[in-house]
């Protein structure tokens, strides 16, 4: 030491060297459990913070999976509106084009009725070229001048004209009804080609809606289905962390046990005696030797007889 003892300081010296054996006993095992629990908490803790970070990068990465399924569900709603309304168009397209069948097949037959009446009357006007070739070419004059007077040839001359001018109006009648539902019947056709051109092009247009459907219906099913394994690895994440934390409390309970009565007592403690310190607890070095002492008490200086407690 840096100076020597009196004499009378050995017995006390002696008296605190046996109480320092008695403490080393303990207070080594004790440091080292200590040590050990502490470095423990040290490594729980910082395995706590990495979990925690993992948390944080989980939860992003879980709000952007939700942020995804929010998206495609969205797309998949405004699909689901085109195809109602798509289905409500297929609704009037089929009702209009089942409306001009109708009408075609209604003018079909008004048509057909004409032909037979056009084919009457074509016999009719058979019959009269065929009388009017047998009677011979002059019939119409031989019809006039067959009368027996001048008043009856007046009256032979009007009926004939009649005849004559309501031939023609049939003929002509007949050609114009003929035509006109021609041209109704081209009409009909040219609608009814039409509507089915929409309709070919609403059921083109349909498959790509559908298809369309189906495919974000399958990315909504894979984005859901990894959610759902991003989920449960935040969940073990969070059970992790969970688990390090009741480590660390455990651990910290278990440090604290150890040096918990001794705590209470800190500085509380009576000396044993009454001196100067002249070692202190720890590693030293030796002035003379060069060399480094690990002392496992301390050593106080008292005059000999002095009463240790």
């Amino acid at each position: 030491m840096g100076r020597s003892i009196p004499p009378l300081s050995r017995a006390a010296a002696a008296v605190l060297l046996g109480l320092s054996l008695l403490a080393a006993a303990a207070a080594p095992a004790r440091a080292v459990g200590v040590r050990e629990i502490q470095g423990r908490i040290g490594k729980a803790r910082t395995d706590l913070e990495k979990v925690q970070d993992r948390v944080r990068e989980q939860e992003k990465v879980l709000r952007e999976y939700e942020r995804k399924e929010k998206g495609i569900l969205a797309r998949l709603q405004a699909l689901d509106r085109k195809l109602a309304l798509k289905e409500e168009q297929r609704a009037s397209y089929a009702q209009t084009l089942e409306e001009v069948r109708r009408d075609k097949t209604q003018l079909q037959a008004e048509i057909a009725d004409l032909r037979s009446d056009m084919a009457r009357f074509q016999g009719f006007l058979a019959s009269k070229v065929n009388r009017l070739y047998r009677y011979g070419g002059y019939s119409y004059v031989k019809a006039l001048f067959s009368a027996g007077s001048y008043s009856e040839l007046l009256r032979r001359y009007r009926y004939l004209k009649i005849l004559a001018r309501q031939d023609r109006e049939a003929v002509r009648r007949y050609e114009e009804v003929y035509a006109e539902l021609a041209a109704k019947q081209q009409e009909l056709a040219d609608r009814e080609d039409k509507i089915l051109a929409l309709q070919a092009a609403f059921e083109e247009k349909n498959r790509e809606i559908l298809a369309e459907r189906q495919k974000r219906a399958r990315l909504l099913a894979r984005v859901r289905a990894e959610k759902a394994e991003q989920a449960s690895l935040l969940r073990e994440l969070e059970e992790s962390a969970r688990d390090l934390q009741k480590t660390i409390d455990e651990l910290t309970r278990r440090r604290e046990s150890l040096f918990g009565e001794f705590e209470k007592f800190k500085g509380r403690l009576a000396w044993p005696v009454r001196g100067e310190v002249v070692t202190t607890f720890g590693r030293h070095k030796h002035k003379r030797y060069n060399t480094f002492l690990f002392s496992r008490g301390i050593e106080i200086a008292a005059p000999v007889g002095t009463e240790v407690h």
